[in-house]
């Protein structure tokens, strides 16, 4: 079965309105969703959360495919809240190794590099020097985590964000006043794949 992943329950809830929910399980932090077509997880915030939660869902569930979907910051000038991208290469901040997920077929959207970090960026001046260095346009703190458990079990994985704000000192008002309608937008948007793929 197709798992869809993200860190949050409410990036994950406009799904509900397509799959029907049949069981919840908690599982170290995180949250397993079981529908009759696809499993949705929860896996919680960063590094800690993603390791233990996503570690004990792929030993335990059997999984033919993995969407990492959710909200990001955006480290380039040029993106903007709204714009949905198909990720091609992940970073992990201070990490020598990059992962390329595999690329789904999505007309109408661009790829980007997503840059994984350890903490929140909420400074123009953090953001300004990690665009410098990475050259990633996006920034989240999952994503690298969730790429290394599934290819260290030859797990098929797709990643598809949505950025959520510019990842500067207004980063989390523009998260707050925006959240619940972006999540809408990126499961209308990705939800004909996830069909394709069942």
């Amino acid at each position: 079965m197709l798992t869809i992943i993200a860190a949050l329950k409410s990036e994950l809830l406009p799904l509900f309105d397509f799959y029907l929910l049949q069981n919840r399980i908690k599982m170290a932090g995180g949250a397993l969703y079981q529908t009759n077509d696809v499993n949705l997880f929860r896996c919680g915030i960063g590094k800690e959360a993603v390791q233990k939660s996503f570690d004990l869902y792929v030993n335990n569930i059997s999984t033919k495919g993995v969407i990492n979907i959710g909200l990001s910051g955006a480290l380039a000038d040029n993106y903007k809240s709204g714009d949905i991208f198909l990720i091609n290469e992940i970073w992990g901040e201070n990490k020598s190794v990059v992962f390329y997920p595999e690329l789904m077929t999505i007309p109408g959207l661009s790829k980007a590099k997503l840059l994984t970090v350890e903490d929140a960026v909420f400074d123009s001046t953090k953001r300004d020097k990690l665009f410098e260095k990475y050259k990633a346009e996006l920034v989240d703190m999952e994503a690298y985590y969730l790429a290394e458990i599934c290819k260290r079990n030859n797990i098929p994985f797709y990643c598809v964000k949505i950025a959520s704000d510019n990842a500067n000192e207004q980063a989390k008002q523009q998260f707050m006043e925006s959240y619940k309608k972006l999540a809408v937008q990126l499961t209308k948007k990705i939800y004909p794949f996830i069909e394709s793929m069942k």
